[in-house]
């Protein structure tokens, strides 16, 4: 089941800017940024992770 991990992501839940650090499978840093609380920033921050991933984009309902 653990193979099947690629990406692992550590957020720090501070009360106004939060921390956080992509790592691979292999536990590499892949990136680290600041996110600023708020629902635009939190948005910026998944586009980020998909673009850092590669993954593909889920829908949203209504999409």
């Amino acid at each position: 089941m653990t193979e099947d991990i690629e990406w692992f992501v550590g957020f720090d839940w501070a009360s106004q800017t939060h921390v956080v650090c992509l790592l691979d499978r292999n536990g590499r840093t892949i990136g680290e940024r600041k996110v600023v609380h708020g629902g635009a920033e939190l948005g910026e921050f998944c586009d980020w992770l998909i673009a850092k991933t590669g993954a593909p984009r889920a829908h949203r309902r209504g999409d």
